[in-house]
């Protein structure tokens, strides 16, 4: 019962990204599924970054289960404001985040 099972290889994990956000699109424009029935499963937690930014640059809305977005962790936002007083020396929050952090 159902659609067969499709196998897509990607030449890259953007392009797969691109490609779960389009079908994700098409499932949801054709009105047969409402987006609570849409789930998108994957094997690792490595591969969320990639997918949400996919899904965020769509603007198509999006939760995780099971764990943190990859942009809510600690250890990303550690590593974003490092980079953003890399930018900028004087940017106050970034240095407040991680002056306590090696």
């Amino acid at each position: 019962a159902g659609e067969p099972v499709r196998v897509l290889e990607a030449p890259s994990d953007f392009a797969e990204a691109e490609w779960v956000v389009d079908e994700l699109r098409q499932l949801v424009s054709s009105e047969d599924y409402p987006r609570r029935e849409v789930a998108v499963l994957y094997r690792s937690n490595a591969q969320s970054r990639v997918l949400e930014t996919q899904l965020f640059n769509a603007g198509v809305p999006y939760r995780v289960y099971g764990g943190l977005r990859f942009f809510e962790r600690a250890e990303i936002k550690h590593a974003l404001a490092y980079l953003r007083l890399l930018e900028n020396p004087h940017d106050d929050t970034s240095f407040l985040r991680v002056v306590n952090f090696p």
